[in-house]
């Protein structure tokens, strides 16, 4: 184990003692000091950070069908039937492993006026992890999350939302007065900061991603998108991709998503199964013409012998076809074990904004529509005679403004958010229409006794190790006990 991977050991294991304390308020020992310096707390949110991001993307890669198991019979991915599971991890990964410590971090940071740039940044991903999980789970504790109470009250997912973008707004200010102080802030290394070396701009340039993407996600309850076309381009302007970068070299630095499968948190951690899936049938349709095939399916697909990328329809399972033809989804561009895990792309920025101008300037919107493809194809290492080729496709890619469609730019998102949590929210808030998606259907294994013929799995259930044990006047008052709550829509869904 490396000096890195033991100092994020160390502190993990010491800050998920602290935040769990904090949480619960209990058998304080005060022998043992229950906080630190702000740049000993950093390293530990990132790295807990990408773990969040790598479950929330796990999710969504089954339930927006980027992705399907080989036996189609998987019990949360395939079926939706989470009615045996005993843990639901992201949310306890949420509340002690990031949102948790990034509230230390907020509270120690609070104490040094020259340390607003830690105040800041801990904001912001407070925010980040905020807005990541209750996109998966829906209401959610936030007044109460970290103030001592055992059972804390559920705050509804629209009070959440308007918390995240406060975080938002207060960690931009903290980062501009931080930038003001120039050389007399508190130093930010490498060493702290492994998204950014302690570059403020890069994190304030992140901080209008996330709010670009949360207002996004308001579109169905009257969201501005003048005001998301500004936060992308805000954004834009200073962009640096946040991305964890993995060395590999041991279990504490692996990519979740790599073939050596690394779960360091293995006791609540989503599995890595890409070694029993494979594309589905719908994703890889959408990136097939006549002609041609995307040249991003091979960075995400390894072909069989004969050079072939064959894809299962949801829930069917492989059948008689031999696993040797099916593709390998691991050691790929973002599945290897020191693969960088982005927690925002730049593809995903312009496509954010190509929504966000669709209705009111579709040429805008074209240019950003072809600016994410190029960046992603770019992201992902594409050779530029394959993407020259792809772009004059136009039965993959639409050649002017005036033939654009909606399906067209969230299409492309969804090719682009490629084991993002982003693709199950857009997929969501479009309420899975097959105008937008074309050929979208339900796997064919669903629990028909949970979601009957035609609904679909809207969120996942919260923890059951402390939530249906420690917390069920709230679980009862949300009827969350019900197998049913999990068709339940989100706010943002609400149309």
């Amino acid at each position: 184990m490396n000096t890195l991977a033991h100092r994020l050991f160390f502190i993990a294991g010491m800050i998920l003692l602290s935040a769990c304390n904090d949480y619960l308020d209990v058998n304080d020992d005060l022998d043992n000091p229950s906080t630190t310096e702000p740049q000993n707390l950093l390293p530990a949110i990132l790295g807990n950070a990408a773990t969040l991001t790598y479950n929330a993307g796990e999710i969504s890669a089954y339930y927006s069908q980027q992705l399907v198991t080989e036996t189609g019979f998987d019990r949360t991915r395939d079926r939706w039937d989470f009615s045996q599971e005993v843990r639901v991890g992201i949310f306890r990964h949420h509340y002690f492993d990031v949102a948790g410590n990034a509230h230390n971090l907020i509270n120690t940071a609070a104490d040094d006026e020259l340390a607003k740039n830690y105040t800041g940044v801990g904001q912001i991903m407070q925010a980040y992890a905020f807005l990541i999980t209750t996109d998966v789970l829906g209401d959610m504790p936030y007044e109460e999350a970290f103030t001592g109470k055992d059972s804390p009250k559920y705050d509804t997912q629209e009070e959440v939302y308007e918390q995240i973008g406060l975080l938002l707004d207060e960690g931009i200010q903290n980062l501009q007065e931080a930038i003001a102080q120039g050389n007399t802030a508190k130093p930010m290394t490498a060493s702290d900061d492994v998204l950014f070396s302690g570059d403020l701009t890069a994190w304030t340039a992140f901080a209008h991603g996330i709010k670009a993407r949360w207002l996004l996600h308001q579109k169905n309850v009257a969201s501005d998108m003048g005001k998301v076309i500004e936060e992308v381009n805000t954004a834009l302007s200073n962009w640096v991709t946040p991305s964890y970068i993995f060395s590999g070299v041991d279990t504490w630095t692996q990519n979740p998503w790599g073939p050596l499968q690394a779960r360091p948190l293995l006791f609540s951690m989503r599995a890595n199964v890409l070694s029993n899936s494979v594309p589905s049938t719908f994703f890889l349709d959408l990136m097939k013409s006549d002609t041609e095939l995307d040249p991003r399916a091979f960075k995400h697909f390894e072909p069989n012998e004969g050079g072939e990328i064959l894809s299962l329809v949801s829930g069917e399972g492989r059948g008689g076809i031999d696993g040797d033809d099916l593709p390998n989804l691991l050691d790929m561009a973002l599945t290897k074990d020191d693969s960088p895990l982005a927690f925002m792309t730049e593809s995903e920025l312009f496509f954010i904004r190509a929504e966000a101008q669709f209705e009111s300037d579709k040429t805008a919107a074209y240019n950003s529509y072809l600016s994410g493809i190029i960046s992603n194809m770019q992201q992902l290492e594409v050779d530029q005679g394959e993407q020259d080729t792809f772009l004059s496709n136009s039965d993959l890619v639409v050649q002017s403004s005036d033939d654009l469609t909606l399906s067209d730019i969230m299409v492309q998102k969804l090719i682009a958010t490629y084991l993002s949590p982003e693709a199950w929210v857009d997929i969501r808030r479009y309420n899975w229409d097959p105008n937008i998606y074309p050929e979208l259907s339900r796997p064919t294994n669903v629990a028909e006794d949970i979601y009957g013929t035609d609904k679909w799995i809207t969120r996942v259930p919260y923890n059951m190790e402390t939530e249906y044990i420690y917390n069920l006047p709230e679980i009862d008052r949300l009827g969350a006990r019900e197998p049913e709550f999990l068709t339940v829509k989100l706010w943002w869904m609400q149309q």
